[in-house]
Order: structure tokens, then C-alpha cells, then sequence
């Protein structure tokens, strides 16, 4: 049985979420991120009677290899919705990305990005998702089960030398 760490659960809990919501269409892929700049002037979705706060941001990142997904490769822009934009030091954090194709042609436009950033995720951590990695096409020697909540989960450390892509 692992113990989840305190630091790590909400990480956990975050990817657990993505995993269970994720679209076919959804992208995960190991890579580089070296630019992240404000997009000012672009609303943000906010139900109303809501305080949202928050600014659509364009990511750039290389993709170094695709794990699960439709393949890509090379550059992509994508953008997301964040409070503060990240230094190029603390980009450097970041090597495990979920990205989703922008399927409305204004709103690519609109964000100069093809894809959404649903998650990014900091080096060097634990990972655990509802599905068995593998069957993600995820496959490496640190993928172990766990429990957490009462739900069976799969976990791997996301380190390049523990994942291999089919």
C-alpha cells in the first residue's frame, strides 16, 4: 500500500479527475514548455453572479514524445486560463502535459492556439489515475496500484526513463 503523501494528494486528486473526464480526443505527452505569456483582452467563461478571476494564457512547448493519444509533434500552442504567468525557471518545472484540439476556428483564432492545456504537471511526480496506465498506452516498471479514498487507482512517477510509449 502506498501512502499518499499531503503535498501530493491534491495533485492526485486533480489527475484522477482529468482521467475520468478525459476526451478520446485528449493528447499526453512528455515535453518542454519555454513560454507562457498573458492573453489580454479575451473574456473569460464565468457563470453569473460569479467573481472569476483569471486570464486566458498561451503556452508554448516542444513535444519530446507522445504517450497517449492522438500523436503530435514539434511545437504547439496552447492556452489556458491562469491567475499569473510562470517565469521561464519556474517553465522548466513543468514535462507532463494534457492538451485538447480547440474545434471551434474563431476561438483558435481568437487564442492564437490549436489546443486547451486541461493540466500540466510538475517533474518528477507521482501520477495516479483510475485506469491502468497501459491501457492509456503508458507502460514503464514504476507503475504499482494503490488505494486512495476506497477507489483502486494505478500510480507511476513520471521521471523519462520510467515511461516508455508503444
Amino acid at each position: 500500500m502506498h501512502i499518499v503523501n499531503i503535498r501530493v494528494a491534491p495533485l492526485l486528486l486533480t489527475i484522477i479527475f482529468y482521467a475520468a473526464t478525459a476526451s478520446a480526443a485528449d493528447t499526453i505527452f512528455l515535453g518542454h514548455a519555454f513560454s507562457n505569456k498573458m492573453i489580454h483582452g479575451v473574456e473569460i467563461p464565468c457563470p453569473k453572479n460569479q467573481i472569476c478571476m483569471g486570464v486566458w494564457s498561451k503556452w508554448e512547448i516542444d513535444v519530446d514524445r507522445t504517450l497517449s493519444g492522438p500523436p503530435i509533434s514539434g511545437r504547439v500552442a496552447a492556452a489556458t486560463i491562469l491567475t499569473d504567468s510562470f517565469t521561464p525557471k519556474g517553465l522548466q518545472n513543468f514535462n507532463f502535459f494534457i492538451i485538447r484540439p480547440i474545434e471551434d476556428e474563431r476561438t483558435r483564432a481568437l487564442l492564437n492556439a490549436n489546443y486547451t492545456l486541461v493540466r500540466f504537471i510538475r517533474s518528477r511526480e507521482t501520477i495516479c489515475l483510475n485506469e491502468n496506465p497501459t491501457d492509456l498506452g503508458l507502460t514503464g516498471q514504476s507503475i504499482y496500484e494503490s488505494s486512495y479514498a476506497g477507489m483502486k487507482q494505478f500510480c507511476f512517477d513520471i521521471k523519462d526513463s520510467d515511461i516508455e510509449s508503444p
